[in-house]
């Protein structure tokens, strides 16, 4: 257990989200869902292309993180159908298990940055980023 990955979930308010359902994680990995086959295929399809350089992603090390990146990618798809997955979650995902070392902690952190930290910053329309950076354009000026 990785104590920066302790802290980020106290700090967040991750902890107190997985205290309050603690087996959301696991049921998430196994629920089906109506869209599964085109979300696995398009997770399948960015899980390469994740730190490709990065030797923890390298899917024929045994310590490679690729299976635990797939499982906290298709969970949150799973929990979160409104947003489910969208390109670039892989990074957020893969950063979030290199720091903690650890699926279901990736899961709660990624859950709390994109639902209340960052909302609308990964949904079919970026509403979230694109306010910021209308925000950022006009501090810039």
């Amino acid at each position: 257990m990785s104590l920066r990955g302790s802290v980020w979930m106290a700090v967040s308010g991750a902890r107190d989200k997985r205290n309050k359902d603690p087996k959301l994680y696991d049921k998430m990995l196994t629920k089906r869902v109506k869209s599964k086959d085109v979300t696995v295929e398009q997770i399948n399809t960015d899980i390469p292309r994740t730190f490709p350089t990065n030797i923890f992603f390298r899917g024929k090390d045994p310590k490679s993180l690729e299976q635990p990146l797939f499982n906290v990618l298709l969970a949150f798809s799973n929990h979160n159908p409104i947003i489910g997955y969208c390109q670039g979650m892989n990074y957020v995902a893969g950063m979030l298990l290199l720091v903690t070392k650890d699926e279901e902690k990736s899961f709660w952190l990624m859950k709390t940055l994109l639902e209340d930290l960052l909302p609308d910053y990964y949904c079919p329309n970026l509403a979230g980023l694109l306010t910021d950076f209308k925000v950022l354009t006009h501090l810039i000026k």
